[in-house]
């Protein structure tokens, strides 16, 4: 790795013998620091892995499929289903605008936010985002922000009431012709402006018609020519 031409001295030989030594010894270093932080980045995909849901609703008439796969070890992307009262069900898609280690620490905030504000307003989407924006900003201070949809679901009804906050507009396909529809947004991304507000807005769902929810992790997927998916 080096070269030292004649006629030459033995300090100088010792000192670029010892140079190479330390370069060497901080490669290292940086070898077992890479290694452990891929351990630890492993192990918090695992518990946001955890968070998301480990088993879809199973409600006659009704079919739910999720499917997320990150593209590093963790991820800002992450959805929720859950029960509410009267048999209703929350259906929450969110992607938080960043990557790497500070979008996976967000993403485990903003579900435990989003989770309990759910719990409070069991009724309103409107009140859920409302009150986990104003908590995400005490806490983040507008420092970083997520793209939400967030629905409550009534099963017997067929009937979505929904708000969207600044995220990628879900798709209804109809069962009479196929034709789609646009779930777009109500209001801007949460954790990102103090005096926000959120539409709400309803959809009836028929028999055979399909909801898809999704992150622009599909938009802006790309081919082998980096043209985006669309």
């Amino acid at each position: 790795v080096d070269y030292i031409t004649k006629p030459f001295q033995m300090e100088e030989v010792l000192v670029r013998v010892e140079t190479h030594l330390t370069l060497r010894r901080l490669q290292q270093r940086l070898e077992v620091a890479n290694r452990r932080f891929e351990r630890e980045l492993l192990l918090a995909g695992d518990v946001q892995a955890s968070l998301l849901p480990a088993e879809l609703p199973h409600l006659p008439g009704w079919e739910f499929a999720a499917f997320i796969q990150p593209a590093r070890e963790t991820s800002g992307d992450f959805y929720d289903v859950f029960q509410l009262p009267g048999g209703r069900l929350g259906l929450l898609v969110a992607d938080v605008v960043d990557k790497g280690a500070a979008a996976a620490l967000l993403m485990a905030i903003s579900w435990n936010v989003i989770d309990t504000c759910a719990g409070e307003h069991p009724d309103a989407p409107q009140a859920v985002f409302t009150a986990a924006n104003q908590r995400m900003l005490q806490r983040l201070e507008g420092r970083m922000f997520l793209t939400a949809f967030y629905g409550i679901l009534d099963p017997e009804q067929g009937s979505l009431v929904y708000c969207n906050a600044g995220h990628s507009p879900p798709y209804r396909i109809s069962a009479s012709g196929g034709e789609t529809a646009r779930l777009l947004r109500t209001g801007p991304p949460l954790g990102l402006l103090v005096e926000a507000d959120w539409q709400t807005q309803t959809l009836q769902l028929q028999p055979g018609d399909a909801l898809l929810l999704y992150t622009d992790g599909v938009t802006e997927a790309q081919n082998a020519r980096a043209e985006l998916y669309g």
